[in-house]
């Protein structure tokens, strides 16, 4: 909304006043616009959907995609589900169409930071692409915690110990998952043998 005053040379409307009412409309939108996940485990599957809509009136096409971090891409699976017309698409005002994609990532990814984007490829001469962040944590199932355990950097911080002395850290290693209750620990290796003891 816009508004602007003009004068004139006119004594009985020495001012008139123009006002611009309208709305500006994106191109394309995902919906959501990035993908977070939370509480997902390497150790099973999870399933993911968006929208893609466009707001132009034209023939719309999602014609390609491409995973673009290549050390995760083989661990996900997107399907590009039939294009909708607008009229199906009642809960979002001035859309001419759109798409639904699924999108699944399969179990066995490692555990960490995750930072992948997924590229739409469509027929916009305009708007060639359209990319759709997917980031986050992946947890495994088995997770060490504790007060004193830095989960970044995998170290049990132990601080300053004089040589006479000795320090004690309780640690708690947490199973979950479809198999905890077959999961069974055993110290496999201490390193240095002789002054650490588990």
């Amino acid at each position: 909304h816009q508004r602007a005053e003009i004068a004139t040379n006119d004594p009985d409307q020495p001012i008139v006043q123009l006002s611009i009412r309208g709305r500006i409309l994106p191109a394309l939108v995902a919906s959501p616009s990035e993908i977070v996940l939370r509480r997902v485990t390497n150790s099973r599957q999870h399933k993911f959907s968006l929208a893609v809509y466009c707001y132009r009136d034209v023939d719309f096409r999602i014609e390609d995609y491409e995973l673009l971090d290549t050390k995760t891409a083989k661990s996900f699976q997107v399907e590009i589900g039939q294009r909708l017309p607008g009229e199906q698409i009642t809960e979002e005002p001035f859309v001419r169409s759109g798409y639904v994609i699924h999108l699944t990532m399969l179990a066995g990814l490692g555990p960490g930071t995750i930072r992948q984007k997924l590229r739409l490829r469509t027929n916009l001469k305009d708007f060639p692409t359209l990319d759709i962040p997917l980031e986050g944590n992946i947890a495994s199932d088995i997770s060490i915690v504790g007060p004193d355990f830095d989960r970044d950097d995998n170290v049990v911080r132990v601080g300053t110990i004089k040589p006479d002395e000795s320090v004690r850290k309780e640690l708690f290693v947490l199973v979950k998952g479809p198999y905890r209750d077959q999961v069974q620990l055993n110290v496999d290796a201490i390193d240095p043998e002789g002054i650490l003891q588990v």
